[in-house]
C-alpha cells in the first residue's frame, strides 16, 4: 500500500509538471 500511495504521488507530481511546462510553453508562443 505505501508503496502505492509513493507511485500515484510520484504521478500527480509529473502531472502537475507537464501542465506547468504546457502552461509555459503556450505563455511563450503568445509574448
Amino acid at each position: 500500500m505505501e508503496k502505492f500511495c509513493h507511485f500515484f504521488a510520484f504521478d500527480a507530481f509529473c502531472v502537475v509538471l507537464a501542465h506547468k511546462k504546457a502552461f509555459s510553453i503556450t505563455t511563450n508562443k503568445e509574448a
